[in-house]
């Protein structure tokens, strides 16, 4: 009986009610409701649509600004006007086409506004577009043009292993700008690195300096810090570009364009932390900010998320390994205890200093920050490494 029901219930074109509870402005729709706009995107859309009578709808939502109704000829009489109860508000609304639309009085969209088919938030949304990968070649500095150049291979290889075919790849000196347009545009480089990122600069609320990164007239006094950003591509308002850059070429370092990584924000910028030894810290609390921008793709400080400075203070910090980097002697062998190497489950990996405390073990992205006791001699080490593996020690063995 009951499975009965529920057939028979899903066939059934028009029920009487409908409810919707989305995080995603893309999938907040159902039946005959569906929500064009949400005020918040840190929280859910809630819609409890009835009809309680002919051509009578209750319409009770949460964080919804904008809502399109459709209900069939057999709930509504199309030809006569609908009063729609909304929030305890009484509307008296005709039907066009077949629709009824409701906003807030409070709405106010500009021109450029998000949208259903266009709403932010960096992963998954942008992979739902057609889009490419533009690979700065352009700066004057050889390590942000390397860095350009592995950070856009290590998305094309992840992109590879996930999907199992090969993005749609361009130099930023060889794209057309029919291809600019057509796609959504991984823009790995700011301005001084990549020449797409340039010709768009000017239409795009991102700045760059080496002790800064302002994002819509807000700045955030930063150094070696890196940025990503999602915003409407200028040339094409059904595409994005997703800005991936840094402040320098050891900023660019911490650009990270994980494809499996979940980044629900339009924006975030990093500078290289990782939580104090054993204490418990999301990647937003060691993040400098992550926000979003409001509906109409503008910088609001309601929707920026800034990380937790006592913890990102007390926290270790890391930078770009410098396989240049002569360190003295005497420190290295102050370190040294049977040997000097990293091994996990029988694979061992180099370490590559970052400074003379830090190492960086490449095969394991995994960092080693040597500890010395109160008269200075080293006594081993605290490790970190995002994801499964988190906080590990190790005692120097004499």
């Amino acid at each position: 009986m009951h499975i009965d029901w529920f057939l028979k219930h899903k066939r059934d074109p028009d029920p009487r009610k409908v409810r919707i509870r989305s995080a995603e402005l893309r999938n907040a729709g159902a039946w005959w409701a569906r929500v064009q706009q949400m005020a918040n995107p840190m929280q859910f859309m809630l819609v409890d649509a009835e009809v309680v009578d002919r051509n009578v709808i209750r319409l009770d939502t949460d964080n919804v600004l904008d809502i399109v109704l459709t209900p069939g000829a057999a709930l509504v009489d199309p030809a006569k006007p609908v009063k729609v109860v909304w929030n305890g508000e009484a509307r008296e609304l005709a039907m066009k086409d077949g629709a009824m639309r409701l906003t807030s009085r409070a709405y106010q969209p500009a021109k450029l506004h998000k949208t259903p088919q266009l709403p932010g938030s960096m992963t998954p949304e942008f992979f739902v577009t057609p889009f490419a990968v533009v690979i700065g070649t352009s700066s004057k500095d050889p390590d942000m043009v390397e860095l350009c150049r592995t950070k856009a291979q290590d998305f094309i290889d992840a992109w590879k292993e996930w999907q199992k075919v090969s993005p749609r790849v361009f130099l930023d000196t060889e794209i057309t700008a029919a291809d600019m347009a057509r796609y959504s545009l991984m823009l790995i480089g700011g301005p001084e690195a990549n020449k797409v990122t340039a010709k768009l600069a000017a239409r795009l609320p991102l700045r760059l300096s080496p002790n800064s990164i302002r994002i819509d007239g807000k700045d955030f006094q930063v150094k070696d810090a890196a940025v990503q950003m999602l915003y409407p591509n200028p040339l094409n308002a059904a595409r994005y570009v997703w800005v991936f850059a840094g402040t320098s070429a050891n900023g660019m370092h911490h650009v990270d364009p994980n494809p499996e990584r979940s980044d629900d924000f339009d924006y975030v910028i990093v500078d290289g932390r990782a939580p104090p030894y054993k204490q418990k810290a999301t990647r937003l609390d060691m993040n400098v900010v992550s926000g979003h921008f409001d509906y109409n793709w503008r910088y609001s400080e309601v929707l920026s998320v800034p990380g937790n400075a006592p913890m990102r203070a007390k926290g270790r910090q890391f930078g770009r390994p410098d396989k240049n980097l002569k360190i003295d002697e005497k420190i290295i062998d102050s370190y040294l205890g049977r040997k000097l190497v990293a091994t996990v489950n029988g694979s061992e990996s180099g370490l590559v200093p970052e400074s003379e405390t830090t190492f960086y073990a490449p095969a394991f992205d995994a960092r080693f920050f040597f500890v010395k006791d109160a008269a200075g001699k080293v006594t081993g080490f605290t490790g970190y490494s995002a994801g499964r593996i988190g906080d590990f020690e190790g005692k120097k063995l004499e």
